[in-house]
């Protein structure tokens, strides 16, 4: 692949265990709904790195452990997408709350499809990530937090409109990281349960109707067609960007609709027969091997990771201060703090760690990217960014792909 040292390795693939696939969304909304009364006791922990501030019921080396995963993914993702990493405050550091179920993450934005397991919002006083906690206990597992932080690394070099698609797709793409022993993170690599949605899926949403976004609100959706546009906008971003004879038409692509062009015909100028294009994406998803980009881990650096228990009071009030930082509505203000009060009583003194007013907004400015794609490994004019560094682009097989996921 130009512009990147190609070095080609073959990788085991393993397919995902029975009820994998991960559903994911965006969400731009404020809503009010209560957590269910969960067992929040002495063994919450928050972790506060140099990007993060982290709230969980779990382990002190569980969580620093999975904090200092968040912290080499954040280091690999900006050397792939190069980006500067300025100083941060509080207001830039994303804040993650490790809610006990996927039902309690819905319950908090008022989601009745059981589509949701995580999301993301943008704050000006603050960015939130809501996550569960896993049966398993296992937070490292989770593809769904580097998909959210995707997002949050995106409104970072947001300077032009993205569609939809490829909003929720780049995030697939770089949501399931692979921590090498050495020290090294692999970005892009195959995303299997996508894999298995798009093989075992009666339904596809039509690749003109998604390049075009004809399809209207995608919250509004059925859940098949809702989860294709993350199934279909992965392999379409993992295709046009490890492609050769494709590079740059996503660039273009996303160039057009910002200069005012329609969706589709944006795509139709970058792509050209849209037919064609479909019948290569089916071609690429059951190819024997995919190329994923592998950041050496002479790149990542350590992280400080400060991990402190939560006294008894403060690991009752979290998840209700975590609900308050969701909601952010004044009208609802003396539900909380009633509800706040009565924690305090039962806990005098306490619940000061987890009740601390929201941190203010970094005046540190976004970084922006001069390029209509936020990844362009190939870029080598007008761009402004400097060469990858650090960055081998290698195989993984996928051969076992036709095999049943139950097997």
């Amino acid at each position: 692949m130009k512009g990147l040292r190609a070095e080609f390795h073959l990788l085991g693939w393993l397919p995902p265990r029975k009820g994998d696939v991960l559903r994911l969304s965006l969400i731009w909304l404020s809503a009010v709904g209560l957590l269910a009364a969960g067992p929040a006791h002495a063994n919450w922990y928050n972790a506060s790195t140099k990007h993060f501030i982290v709230y969980a019921d779990e382990k002190p080396k569980t969580l620093s452990d999975f904090a200092e995963r968040l912290e080499m993914f954040d280091q690999a993702a900006r050397i792939l997408l190069r980006m500067d990493d300025p100083a941060v405050g509080d207001g830039n550091r994303l804040t993650v709350y490790v809610l006990p179920t996927d039902n309690d993450v819905r319950k908090l934005v008022g989601d009745k499809s059981g589509f949701l397991d995580g999301f993301y919002t943008g704050r000006v006083e603050g960015s939130l990530a809501y996550i569960p906690k896993r049966a398993n206990g296992d937070l490292g597992a989770q593809s769904v937090i580097y998909h959210e932080y995707t997002h949050h690394l995106m409104m970072q070099q947001l300077d032009q409109p993205y569609p939809e698609w490829y909003v929720e797709g780049f995030a697939e793409f770089l949501s399931s990281p692979i921590f090498g022993t050495d020290g090294s993170v692999g970005l892009g690599t195959p995303q299997e349960a996508r894999m298995w949605g798009l093989v075992g899926s009666a339904r596809q949403m039509p690749l003109d109707q998604m390049l075009g976004a004809t399809y209207g609100e995608i919250e509004k959706l059925p859940n098949d067609l809702r989860e294709s546009i993350y199934e279909r906008g992965w392999l379409l971003v993992h295709y046009l960007t490890m492609e050769p004879k494709r590079q740059g038409q996503l660039s273009r692509y996303i160039l057009g609709i910002a200069n005012g062009m329609p969706p589709l015909a944006s795509a139709q100028a970058a792509f050209g027969d849209l037919k064609q294009l479909d019948r290569e994406l089916g071609t690429y998803l059951n190819r024997s091997t995919m190329k994923y980009f592998k950041i050496s881990g002479n790149a990542i650096h350590p992280v400080p990771v400060d991990v402190q228990p939560l006294s008894p009071g403060a690991a009752q009030i979290v998840l209700l201060r975590g609900q308050m930082k969701f909601d952010g509505k004044t009208t609802n203000g003396a539900q909380y703090v009633a509800q706040a009060r009565a924690i305090e009583a039962r806990y005098p003194g306490s619940t000061r760690r987890a009740t601390l007013s929201s941190p203010q907004t970094s005046s540190t400015p976004k970084t922006r990217s001069r390029c209509s794609n936020i990844i362009c490994p190939t870029c080598t004019k007008g761009c402004g960014r400097p060469p990858m560094r650090s960055t081998r682009c290698i195989m993984r097989r996928t051969s076992r792909l036709r095999t049943s996921p139950c097997a």
